[in-house]
């Protein structure tokens, strides 16, 4: 097992997506939902929005399967929208824009902090900016939101220290409207062990990293609600 972890993961050809409707130059995009059965049988639903690293979960390369609590009943059923190669911006369009089934409501929201303003945006301030317009209109469709901080990419272009004000500009930004913004991505060994990443070094792994992000949105989003207090 040892040298597999220093070895890069795979990841699945792209599919080719229909183009999202709500963007003035659009991405591409999909919107899946959990199964009507599992939201009748009064499983909580968790709604992620991202970019092109949730992609394995939407194209079902990674399974998301089944999570308990802990009296054995299934409880979470996951939705996830993706928008590849999206910034901020872009992921404000889809999320002002895009229809959910009548009274399908997310009994919580998990924003993965948009990477993709490293090198969309000019500055760190204007990324700031932008991602706080972003969190404004998640908050305003949707209660109960949190944020993921991004994957960290290994691939050079910009390095860690970059990255690391980008993330405490979008911190700032989301405790300023009360959200918790939470650092899971760049804890333990996410930046040690290539087995998480694929060669491009930038997307995870679909065999190592992505089961590991989704075993993160389960401990994330139960059993507590994780919005601060105003």
């Amino acid at each position: 097992m040892t040298g597999i972890l220093y070895q890069y993961g795979s990841r699945h050809v792209a599919k080719n997506w229909p183009h999202s409707k709500h963007n003035p130059h659009p991405k591409r995009h999909r919107l899946l939902l959990p199964r009507e059965k599992d939201i009748l049988s009064g499983r909580k639903f968790v709604m992620v929005v991202g970019d092109s690293h949730l992609r394995a979960f939407v194209d079902n390369i990674t399974p998301i399967g089944n999570h308990n609590d802990s009296s054995g009943k299934e409880a979470l059923a996951f939705g996830f929208m993706s928008t590849p190669g999206a910034r901020a911006s872009h992921l404000m369009a889809d999320v002002r824009g895009e229809v959910l089934p009548k009274g399908l409501v997310p009994d919580m929201v998990c924003l993965i902090a948009p990477g993709n303003n490293l090198e969309a945006s000019l500055s760190i301030a204007q990324a700031g900016e932008e991602f706080r317009q972003l969190l404004l209109a998640v908050k305003l469709r949707w209660t109960n939101v949190f944020v993921l901080d991004f994957p960290r990419r290994i691939d050079g272009k910009k390095d860690q220290r970059y990255q690391e004000l980008l993330a405490v500009e979008y911190e700032t930004q989301a405790g300023d409207l009360g959200v918790i913004y939470r650092r899971e991505m760049t804890k333990d060994s996410w930046l040690e062990w290539l087995c998480y990443w694929c060669p491009d070094k930038v997307h995870l792994s679909d065999d190592f990293g992505m089961p590991r992000m989704l075993e993160m949105f389960v401990r994330l989003t139960r059993p507590v609600s994780p919005q601060m207090d105003h």
